[in-house]
C-alpha cells in the first residue's frame, strides 16, 4: 500500500505567503500596542477638598488658597516611563514650572499617574502649552480645555 501526496510549488508559495503575512500583521500589531504613550490632560478649576482626593498629601494642599489648576499624566501605554523632575507650562507667553506634589515614582508604570498644582491661579485663556517630558527628553504635550466665554 503505497500512498502519495503531491502538493504543487504554487500551493506551498500561497501558503508560504499567507504565513508571512500574518506574521507581519502580527508584528505591527506588537509593536504599535507596547509602544510609550502618555497622556497628560490639565484639569482646571481645583478646590482643596478635589485636591486631597486626587491624592496631594494635606501639607502641600493646606498652603493653597482659591482654586488651582491641575496637570496630570497618565500612562496608558504598557512600557514603564521615567518622568523628569517637573512639567512645563507656557503662561501668557512665558514658560514656567513653579508647580507643588510633583512625585512622579521613579518609572510610572501601565495605569499609572502623576499629577501637579499649578502654583498661581491662571487664567486658561492665557495657558497655552503644557508639556511633560521623560528622561530621554521625548516630550508630551497636553490637552488644555476650553474656556467659557
Amino acid at each position: 500500500m503505497n500512498i502519495s501526496i503531491n502538493i504543487s510549488a504554487d500551493t506551498v508559495l500561497v501558503c508560504t505567503a499567507v504565513v508571512a503575512a500574518a506574521s507581519l500583521i502580527a508584528s505591527i500589531y506588537a509593536i504599535c500596542r507596547d509602544r510609550v504613550k502618555l497622556k497628560v490632560v490639565v484639569i482646571p478649576d481645583c478646590e482643596k477638598e478635589d485636591l486631597l482626593h486626587m491624592g496631594f498629601e494635606a501639607e502641600v494642599v493646606s498652603s493653597i488658597e482659591g482654586k488651582r489648576c491641575v496637570i496630570k499624566a497618565i500612562n496608558v501605554g504598557r512600557r514603564p516611563i521615567s518622568l523628569q523632575p517637573k512639567p512645563e507650562y507656557k503662561y501668557d507667553g512665558e514658560t514656567a514650572t513653579d508647580v507643588s506634589g510633583w512625585r512622579p515614582e521613579s518609572d510610572l508604570v501601565e495605569g499609572k499617574s502623576a499629577a501637579v498644582i499649578i502654583n498661581k491661579a491662571i487664567d486658561l485663556s492665557k495657558l497655552t502649552d503644557v508639556v511633560v517630558k521623560d528622561v530621554t527628553g521625548r516630550s508630551r504635550k497636553g490637552k488644555i480645555p476650553k474656556t467659557k466665554e
